[in-house]
């Protein structure tokens, strides 16, 4: 009996939980939250249930999302085995040989008839940088420069926004031809021309940027965290303690347990991501922007939004930043492809975004 009326709660709390938006269920803030310490009387059926439910929306929310990805019907499996199965099947027949080099086609339909691929007004752009936050300049440059053989071609200071950036590259990329630009190994720019500095980095595949916010390489330990199952940035600390001493203002759902009256209570922080975007630099900012606007690219900024004219973040599907710079000087047009006029946007110069 007790089986059979924990399969049908189960049954009845796992279509409830469904029909419930996710986020009901997730709480993630820099307040507390708290978690059930279940009594020993019904720990058993109780810590069942929890992971008959658990287990069932972690699957249906795999097969969804892989029926979003793939825009194809699956059918539902039985049980996690199943499903890993037909992911196998339905990714081995995904057919990508259309994607590569050289087979896109170049001929003269539109950008937006073919989806987007364009040789002619894509030909010149450069996949030039990598951005990553640093906590420390110097144990970074040192790192990148001596260890890894990396020259530093071009560094901008920011003091009325609270951050530096150094952009850095293998001595491959700066020993062959890049685009628009003759041998680089002949072209050694003046020390002084940070102009000269400028054309070489946005002209230079492969370069790193590296980030440094004020005030980081104060802080103890490590800093931000790398996106790789890392545990730097984020804090929990784990309490037990009484219902009455807990805050009213405490978030998520308080559970009394019946044979103690104790809490568990865990105190999470947002992480600091360390990541922060790809970068591709186009010889006409503008001109690619109004191209990606066409074809329902999504903006993080246009060129006219914030203190930094001339330049802008585009997003990609899973929302990676990718930042659009030219491959020349910072030229500023009076209206943007979002219709922001350049003695506008929203004022704000710049954001930390690892916070």
């Amino acid at each position: 009996m007790m089986t059979t009326s924990t399969t049908i709660l189960s049954s009845l709390l796992l279509i409830l939980l469904l029909a419930t938006p996710i986020a009901a269920f997730t709480t993630t803030t820099s307040t507390t939250t708290t978690t059930r310490i279940s009594s020993s009387n019904n720990s058993g059926s109780s810590r069942y249930v929890d992971d008959q439910i658990i287990n069932g929306i972690k699957l249906l929310r795999r097969q969804r999302q892989h029926q979003q990805l793939f825009r194809r019907p699956v059918a539902l499996a039985s049980n996690p085995s199943d499903y890993d199965e037909q992911q196998q099947q339905t990714a081995s027949s995904l057919d990508v040989s259309s994607y590569m080099f050289p087979t896109i086609s170049t001929t003269s339909t539109s950008s937006a008839e073919s989806g987007g691929n364009d040789d002619d007004e894509t030909k010149h752009y450069i996949l030039q940088q990598t951005m990553i936050r640093i906590k420390d300049p110097i144990q970074s440059l040192d790192f990148y420069c001596k260890i890894l053989g990396f020259r530093l071609i071009h560094y901008s200071e920011f003091p009325q926004w609270k951050f530096n950036v150094y952009f850095v590259a293998p001595v491959s990329a700066l020993t062959s031809t890049t685009p628009n630009t003759p041998t680089t190994a002949a072209v050694v720019p003046n020390e002084n021309s940070r102009a000269e500095r400028w054309n070489l980095c946005m002209t230079t595949p492969g370069c790193i940027e590296l980030t440094w916010n004020y005030g980081t390489e104060h802080e103890d330990g490590m800093v931000y965290n790398t996106g790789n199952a890392d545990g730097t940035g984020v804090s929990i600390v784990s309490s037990t303690s009484s219902l009455s001493s807990l805050s009213s203002s405490s978030a998520g759902k308080i559970a009394n347990d019946d044979s103690t009256g104790l809490k568990e209570t865990t105190t999470t922080y947002k992480v600091r991501g360390g990541f922060g975007h790809i970068g591709i630099t186009v010889p006409n900012v503008y001109d690619a922007c109004s191209r990606f606007h066409s074809l329902g690219v999504q903006f993080h900024k246009s060129p006219n939004m914030g203190g930094m004219k001339g330049l802008a973040f585009i997003k990609d599907p899973d929302g990676y930043l990718i930042e659009v710079l030219p491959q020349g000087p910072m030229v500023v047009q009076d209206v943007d492809c979002l219709g922001v006029e350049a003695e506008g946007g929203d004022g704000v110069g710049y954001k930390d975004n690892s916070k």
